[in-house]
């Protein structure tokens, strides 16, 4: 085991699973324990898959990332074919985004063929009121991140659920986004 989920990423080769364990709640919390760190999966981790072990999209049920402040994505994914299942992302305190599709159509990064699944995004934001500028998962300026499918998420109270902030290299093609549930707070 690791400590962090990016000592995991850094050690894992293309292809590994690495599963995410929650941590440990007192009696009464009203919000997991979080991983406070930022993670990147670099395009030589190629299918890599972070799986987190738990429940079902609810907040208290998965293992959570948060940062706390910070105007950097909670996960940036450069690499393609990556599998993202049964995390949570709160941005609460940061406006780096949940998770970062990095793609410059494959010079350098290429997060094509991502799959995020059964995930929990929570005050996941690129800026404090401007959704157009990222939220729970989004696409850069670049565009890129082709063969995306998103599916099965709960997204509450973010600034921006998915966002595609920009297409100066392509427009992502055969995005499929399906069964995911959108929320917030009343008068939100």
């Amino acid at each position: 085991p690791y400590k962090t989920i990016q000592a995991a990423v850094t050690a894992a080769s293309a292809g590994d699973t690495i599963y995410v364990k929650a941590l440990n709640m007192a009696a009464g919390a009203t919000d997991p324990v979080s991983y406070a760190e930022t993670i990147i999966i670099p395009s030589a981790k190629s299918r890599l898959s972070l799986i987190g072990v738990g429940g079902g999209p609810a907040q208290g049920s998965l293992p959570q990332i948060r940062m706390g402040s910070g105007s950097t994505a909670l996960l940036d994914i450069k690499s393609p074919g990556c599998t993202v299942a049964n995390l949570g992302f709160n941005g609460a305190s940061s406006t780096g985004g949940g998770i970062l599709l990095t793609d410059d159509g494959g010079t350098t990064n290429a997060a094509f063929g991502t799959v995020i699944t059964g995930c929990h995004f929570k005050n996941c934001k690129g800026h404090a009121t401007d959704s157009r500028l990222g939220g729970g998962v989004y696409w850069p300026a670049a565009g890129g991140a082709w063969q995306v499918i998103i599916a099965g998420n709960r997204f509450y109270n973010n600034v921006g659920g998915i966002t595609l902030v920009g297409t100066s290299t392509s427009r992502p093609k055969d995005v499929i986004i399906d069964g995911n549930w959108f929320g917030a707070d009343a008068a939100t």
